[in-house]
């Protein structure tokens, strides 16, 4: 069986290796609501108003990997820990703010209980740690997403400016006081 799809990823698409889940799955879909999968392509951003969302995508589902299949953008979001229980990233307040002004992050992850979320604006890359109430905004801007990448996996040791260390490690509190 041959299958046609992309791995580029379309600008302001949802990164390719993240890990989204299926939404407003309909009868008759072959996964349902919470199901899995993992981003290898994108399409768009598609200016049709006639289609149901500016990106289409193309995963492949846990319990079909190898198998890209292509889905529109309505139909899968990010998953994030947010107070123990599962909500979308999209979903959140403080995240909504910052994609309406930023764009969608060019690079997301899990740390601890926050997402670490960098954003490329013009040329240079800015880190934001998010939690469920409360934000912490690098100061630094860095010229590359390695360097950005760099500070998310160095975040509590000495790549990270204090402040934005603490700004950190009080939404990290904060959180785990909640769970």
């Amino acid at each position: 069986m041959e299958v046609a799809f992309t791995s580029k990823q379309a600008p302001g698409a949802i990164p390719n290796g993240a890990v989204v889940e299926k939404v407003n799955s309909e009868p008759g879909d072959d996964h349902t609501n919470g199901a899995r999968a993992t981003v290898v392509g994108s399409w768009g951003p598609i200016d049709d108003d006639r289609l149901p969302d500016r990106y289409f995508y193309f995963v492949e589902w846990e319990d079909r990997p190898g198998i890209p299949v292509g889905v529109s953008g309505n139909r899968i979001q990010v998953p994030s820990r947010q107070n123990g229980q599962e909500e979308t990233a999209l979903g959140g307040k403080i995240r909504k703010q910052f994609d309406e002004k930023l764009g969608l992050p060019v690079h997301e992850e899990s740390v601890g209980p926050t997402t670490a979320c960098v954003y490329q604006i013009r040329d240079v890359y800015r880190v934001i740690m998010m939690g469920d109430k409360a934000a912490a905004v690098d100061p630094q801007e860095y010229a590359s997403l390695d360097q950005a990448k760099a500070v998310i996996a160095d975040i509590r040791v000495t790549t990270a400016t204090p402040a934005f260390r603490e700004q950190v490690e009080q939404i990290q509190r904060h959180m785990d006081k909640d769970r």
